[in-house]
This record gives structure tokens, C-alpha cells and sequence, in this order.
């Protein structure tokens, strides 16, 4: 099966949303070949989008742009980059279905329905008819070099919606920091990516819930974050 056949699949349990599948799908099979390349950055770490730049520093740490772009109370609220506390300490975890890979194990809410697999490195959850968005899980092998912060920038390279991506300070969860990046898919909606190194795997989980009320969302995104679990 070729990239492209990957990127126009569909599955047939979760409702068409063509844009979001394609950046899932295309972002992980971009990065198995830069990992199977042994691909790094040549750029000193700068990364581009038509109205965004995101600066890593040599101590890993992110200093963003100041983007007019999608900012709203719907995201959890994220910690300074030195912040130690885990922010989602306190917040009661999903308890619905389980996803999991080799290094890591979380829970979609209850009631969801996680898909079956279009590929070994991506899986969707939806609530039964999928009218109010989705939550995509992707993970595969990291090449050596895949830090949190290489695998956000690449992440910014390939952020495929509309206008700018802002790059937030990471988050900690359940003692490992993750990146976390917003922007508006192709549908106009907010989506949140947050993703991490995690073991020998590159992983990320990305919401896009156009249809839930803005303390709704941050509820579902914060439930799920807290009940990651790391192996």
C-alpha cells in the first residue's frame, strides 16, 4: 500500500472528515520515512509556516511567535516551559476504551467508539455517529534523533489547515512533558495537538470536537490527557 492509498482511505465507522484523516495519515507517514532517512534538522531549528515562526533555543526550550490566530478558554491551560507540576493531576481520567501502544496506554471518554485500525499507526475515536468531532492517536518507531521538540517542529512543518499554528509551552502528564500545538483544520474548527517521545515511539493525540461548547471541549481534552499512562 503506497502513502497515497493511506491518505485517501476511509474508515467506514467514523464519519467522513477528510481533512483531518489526511494530516493524521500523511503526518505519520512522513515521518516514517524521515525516521527510516535518518533525517535532522539542518536549519538550526527554525521553523516556518506562511505567518508563523517557532525558535528552539540549543536548551530545547520554545519561544513562539505571538500569532493572531485561533486563542481560546477552550484549551487546558498550559505551564511555563520550567513548570514541574502536572496540570492535569487533579482531573478525573476517561474511563472509556482503551488505546495503546508499546510505551504508552490512555482511555478515550466513556461511551466513545474507537475505530477500527485504517493503519498500524493511527487510530480514531468518535462518539457513536461522530456528529461532534474526533480524537486521532498516532505512533510509530522514532528514529534516534526524535526529540519532544524535533517531533513538534516537524509537526509544525506539517500542520495542514487553515492560517498559522501556534506552538504553546509544553505541558507535563503524568511526569512526561509533551508539546502542544493549535490551529484551525480545514473545516474553520480549533484542533490541539499534544504529543511527545515516549520510549522508542513518536507520538501525538490530536482533538478536533467542532462541536462541542468550549467547556465541554477542554473537559473531553483534559479527561483524556490525564489518564495517559506511560510504559
Amino acid at each position: 500500500m503506497t502513502p497515497s492509498d493511506l491518505a485517501t482511505r476511509r474508515e467506514p465507522h467514523v464519519p467522513s472528515r477528510p481533512d483531518r484523516r489526511r494530516t493524521v495519515l500523511a503526518t505519520a507517514t512522513l515521518g516514517v520515512l524521515l525516521g527510516l532517512a535518518g533525517c535532522s534538522d539542518t536549519d538550526d531549528g527554525a521553523v516556518r509556516t506562511a505567518t508563523t515562526t517557532a525558535a528552539t533555543s540549543s536548551s530545547g526550550s520554545t519561544s513562539p511567535s505571538t500569532p493572531s490566530g485561533p486563542a481560546d478558554s477552550s484549551s487546558p491551560a498550559a505551564p511555563s516551559a520550567s513548570a514541574s507540576a502536572d496540570p492535569f493531576a487533579g482531573v478525573e481520567p476517561a474511563t472509556g476504551p482503551v488505546i495503546q501502544g508499546a510505551s504508552f496506554r490512555l482511555r478515550v471518554p466513556s461511551g466513545w467508539i474507537v475505530a477500527e485500525p485504517i493503519s498500524h499507526f493511527v487510530r480514531l475515536a468518535s462518539e457513536p455517529g461522530g456528529r461532534r468531532g474526533d480524537i486521532s492517536v498516532g505512533f510509530l518507531a522514532a528514529a534516534d534523533h526524535a526529540t519532544t521538540e524535533w517531533l513538534r517542529d516537524v509537526a509544525v512543518r506539517l500542520w495542514n489547515g487553515e492560517g498559522e499554528v501556534k506552538v504553546h509551552p509544553p505541558v507535563t502528564v503524568n511526569g512526561q512533558r509533551m508539546y502542544h500545538l493549535s490551529g484551525r483544520a480545514q473545516h474553520g474548527a480549533r484542533v490541539d495537538e499534544y504529543g511527545a517521545r515516549a520510549g522508542d515511539l513518536a507520538f501525538h493525540v490530536d482533538f478536533d470536537l467542532p462541536g462541542m461548547d468550549p467547556s465541554e471541549r477542554r473537559a473531553v481534552i483534559e479527561s483524556v490527557l490525564a489518564s495517559i499512562e506511560w510504559r
